[in-house]
């Protein structure tokens, strides 16, 4: 259990003053401590690296393979409404590095941008996506390869 912490029981969440008072506080808690990203990875670069090496890896299995790879970058879903988007230097990171290594990169952030984050979660506690949430993903995704032309024309 976690000291301070109390749950939010799902039930709780129907009721619109909870779900005001609960989003309102997190909201303003995230904007009040959001850290500089960037600096956080540069200061202790290792998982990054590691990341970097994989990819790598990864390029090379698939190129002997003449199998085309693409970073897909999915936004951390949260803070949308704020510019700058507080997570965007994490994004042009990524971009900056596939594009030096010659990987394909689609970063799919556009779509949520200026969007209630809270609208796209599943839960209040999980930030993970909403089934439309998943379709926006799934869409860029799809437009990248396509405009590639790595999607087989349909019949």
């Amino acid at each position: 259990p976690m000291v301070g912490y109390q749950s939010v029981e799902k039930t709780d969440w129907q009721n619109p003053l909870i779900k005001h008072l609960v989003l309102s506080y997190q909201s303003a808690q995230a904007r009040k401590n959001a850290p500089d990203f960037v600096n956080i990875v540069k200061a202790r670069p290792e998982t990054w690296n590691a990341t970097q090496g994989g990819l790598r890896n990864l390029q090379r299995i698939l190129g002997a393979k003449n199998i085309p790879m693409v970073v897909a970058v999915l936004p951390m879903f949260s803070q949308f409404d704020l510019v700058p988007y507080p997570y965007a230097g994490l994004c042009e990171m990524i971009d900056t590095f596939c594009r030096e290594q010659g990987m394909a990169c689609v970063d799919l952030k556009g779509p949520f941008l200026g969007r209630s984050d809270f609208d796209l979660w599943v839960h209040p506690t999980d930030q993970h996506p909403t089934p439309e949430g998943h379709r926006l993903l799934a869409d860029g995704i799809f437009d990248f390869l396509k405009q590639k032309g790595w999607v087989p024309p349909t019949k």
